[in-house]
């Protein structure tokens, strides 16, 4: 359910308490392209459900879970028969005093997607599925301590998240690598770029640090990611240029494109606006006509 979208922007309406919002969707409508700030948790309990992110098409089936970070677009068909599905949507500044989690809102680019585990999978497997259904039970208790019922739940469900993650390709299927450690390896090499955007990133430094030679790392990264090294930088570069313009006021354009790593202003407003649709400055003027309830 959206209730307040401009353009392509959802606003989302959160539980005055706490920044999260947990409702079971029942809707048969479809939801054009859009994104929000904050993070989307989707579960169908009942029914297939359709989700295009970033163009990439994934159907989700009773279990799946799919968790899309701020500002990445995505779409959602209307369901072809009758079902239900949990929708979570929680603001990653929840757990910016958390060590570790202080770059969650880039941490699972660029969507995540857990498959359900099969019935007789032992029960410790399908946690995120329980995780899930107990947010929904305690959000809509009036339990005196529901919201560190919450909080605890959803910090868990991050945590395990993290463990299973493995980045996806444009098709939406989990990428097999030959062995684990090399999963692990790129997987470590992803995690450095997120953490270290305003950093000159170079590819030969980075095979090196993940025990590669240059070429071969270049080889299995863009396997791995479905994309050149260089734009995945720049995809996560932007992601977080267009965080930082939404949330903080009083970071210019300039400050926002160096500390996202972009040396030149012009590259930057070239690559912001092919992405987003829009410069960075004319994205942070829609966001403060959105917030204050009207065009300037």
């Amino acid at each position: 359910m959206i209730e307040i979208l401009h353009g392509e922007r959802e606003t989302v309406i959160y539980d005055e308490s706490l920044k999260i919002r947990a409702y079971l969707n029942v809707q048969e409508d479809s939801y054009p392209s859009h994104w929000q700030p904050s993070f989307e948790i989707i579960m169908p309990i009942q029914g297939n459900y359709e989700v295009t992110v970033n163009e990439t098409q994934l159907l989700l089936a009773p279990g799946d879970t799919l968790l899309i970070p701020p500002g990445i677009l995505h779409r959602i068909a209307k369901p072809t028969v009758d079902g239900s599905r949990y929708i979570l949507l929680f603001d990653p500044d929840l757990f910016i005093q958390v060590p570790g989690m202080q770059n969650l809102y880039r941490a699972f680019l660029p969507y995540a997607f857990f498959p359900s585990a099969p019935e007789n999978t032992p029960s410790d497997q399908n946690d995120m599925r329980s995780i899930i259904s107990s947010i929904y039970q305690w959000n809509a208790s009036n339990h005196r301590l529901r919201y560190a019922y919450i909080y605890s739940l959803l910090l868990n469900f991050l945590l395990e998240a993290s463990r299973r993650f493995t980045p996806v390709g444009g098709s939406g299927t989990l990428i097999q690598e030959p062995s684990r450690d090399t999963a692990d390896r790129l997987q470590n090499a992803c995690r450095f770029i997120e953490n270290n955007i305003a950093k000159d990133l170079h590819p030969a430094e980075i095979a090196e640090m993940c025990g590669f030679s240059e070429s071969h790392f270049l080889r299995l990264f863009r396997q791995y990611t479905n994309m050149p090294f260089k734009k995945y930088v720049n995809n996560c570069r932007i992601t977080s240029a267009r965080y930082m313009l939404a949330s903080n006021a009083r970071a210019s354009v300039t400050d926002v494109c160096l500390q996202c790593g972009f040396s030149s202003i012009s590259t930057f407003n070239r690559l912001f606006k092919e992405n987003v649709g829009h410069s960075p400055t004319e994205f942070r003027r829609l966001q403060r006509s959105y917030e204050w309830g009207h065009e300037e």
